[in-house]
């Protein structure tokens, strides 16, 4: 493992913890330049595993989960990841629908949005993301069709 602080998580930081909703001790954890990782505590022996979700090198500043599935449970199976930041050397906002392995990027070079506050998916509707800017209020989005 290479050394990650934990304690550089507050709220100075662009960093953003998410518990994964109906699984118990399962976090997101996004450190910026650190990446996405993510964290598992069990309860029965007591200990926690840890996951790096990005590549060494890609920046994650914020995490949110979403539905993951068109007829998904957001409860009991597994949920989309949403986050901004850098992934393979591009800036945006990227969903992943198998647990990190891969990230498609969600938005356009138009559709940046100035500062970056949070990121969330719905837990109704496959494809729904919020993002809370800094100066241009909530903005969603979610997939085209066609």
């Amino acid at each position: 493992f290479p050394f990650i602080d934990f304690g550089f998580i507050d709220c100075a930081d662009a960093t953003e913890i998410r518990a994964d909703a109906g699984k118990s001790g399962i976090f997101y954890i996004a450190l910026a330049k650190c990446g996405l990782w993510k964290m598992i505590y069990n309860n029965d022996s007591d200990d926690f595993t840890v996951k790096k979700l990005t590549a060494e090198g890609e920046i994650v500043y914020r995490v949110g989960l979403g539905l993951g599935s068109e007829h998904g449970d957001y409860y009991k199976d597994p949920k989309a990841i949403y986050c901004n930041g850098v992934i393979e050397g591009e800036y945006g906002f990227f969903r992943s629908l198998d647990d990190g392995v891969t990230f498609e990027r969600v938005n356009n070079d138009k559709q940046m949005f100035g500062e970056i506050n949070s990121i969330d998916g719905d837990c109704r509707e496959f494809g729904l993301f919020y993002i809370a800017t800094g100066s241009n209020g909530v903005k969603y989005g979610r997939p085209v069709k066609g």
